[in-house]
C-alpha cells in the first residue's frame, strides 16, 4: 500500500471505526450502511485536512468509494 492509501485508510478509519481494513479498501456508498450525507462531509473534511488540497463540488458526487476518492487524490498529486 502506497502513503496516499494509507493516509486516505486512516481518514477512512476515523469515520468509520467499526470497519476493518479490509472493508475499507473495498468501501462504497453501497457497501457501507453509515455512509450517509454526514459521513460524506466528514470524510472530506479529514481528507482536505490530512491531505492540504481542496476538494471542488464538482468531484463531490464521486466520492463514492474508497477506490473513487483514491483515484481522485492521485489526479490531484499529479496535478501539484
Amino acid at each position: 500500500m502506497n502513503s496516499l492509501s494509507t493516509r486516505l485508510m486512516q481518514c477512512f478509519s476515523a469515520v468509520f471505526p467499526d470497519l476493518t481494513e479490509e472493508q475499507i479498501l473495498g468501501a462504497s456508498l453501497t457497501s457501507v450502511p453509515k455512509w450517509d450525507s454526514i459521513a460524506t462531509i466528514t470524510l472530506i473534511f479529514l481528507i482536505e485536512e490530512e491531505f492540504k488540497l481542496q476538494i471542488g463540488t464538482d468531484e463531490v458526487g464521486n466520492l463514492i468509494s474508497f477506490e473513487a476518492v483514491l483515484k481522485v487524490l492521485e489526479k490531484q498529486a499529479r496535478l501539484s
